[in-house]
């Protein structure tokens, strides 16, 4: 793809996904984390570089992702502390400041992405800490997920060139949470497919 022309493109991407960070508590458990499934689409901009140092990319992104935890003790006070299993769908926008080619058919793209989700589901339960129902197993709740998230990005894509206005190009993407998607829990996600791309002219989009 030359570095100059600008394109509206649509990606999807499949992989996987998996929690981490929970801190450990409670006589020091030890924590476990299942992959889970990860999947992206995005619909994106990328600017031209005509006036502009560099190029840019901005878009829409939906998101889904699953995957399973559990925290359990081995001290005398054993047994699970924290188990379950949480999928999300979030939506909302990427932002890549910055894209950077070899020989104008490798492209290298970090960025930053904030989405919001509209649809959530966890199963599992924690032992409690309350006075009054001390160590029973508590069923977690959807406040346990947290409702945004904030997270980088690094696309890898190579671009081959169907005619003078259309391409396709293999991509790799990792992601991961700048901030907890659940409590004390982030996301890392890596995930491979495709994007497919339509040139634009210079003569409506001159930036």
């Amino acid at each position: 793809m030359n570095a100059q022309n600008k394109s509206l493109r649509f990606n999807a991407t499949a992989g996987v996904n998996r929690y981490f960070g929970l801190s450990s508590q409670y006589n020091f458990p030890s924590t476990e984390y299942s992959f889970g499934e990860a999947m992206t689409m995005e619909f994106e901009f990328i600017s031209g570089k005509k006036y502009l140092p560099s190029q840019y990319a901005v878009g829409i992104v939906m998101d889904y992702f699953n995957g399973t935890f559990r925290q359990f003790g081995t001290a005398l006070n054993g047994g699970d502390y924290l188990n379950g299993e949480a999928s999300k769908i979030m939506l909302g926008v990427n932002l890549v400041p910055a894209i950077f080619d070899y020989e104008e058919v490798f492209f290298i793209k970090p960025g930053l992405e904030w989405t919001y989700q509209i649809k959530t589901e966890i199963e599992g339960s924690f032992r409690s800490n309350e006075a009054l129902n001390y160590g029973e197993m508590i069923p977690l709740e959807n406040d346990f997920l947290k409702k945004s998230d904030i997270g980088i990005a690094l696309d890898f894509e190579y671009v081959f060139d169907i005619n003078n206005q259309w391409y396709i190009a293999p991509r790799y993407k990792i992601y991961c949470s700048l901030y907890d998607v659940m409590n004390d829990m982030k996301s890392f996600r890596n995930t491979l497919g495709f994007s497919l791309g339509y040139y634009l002219s210079d003569r409506l989009y001159p930036w």
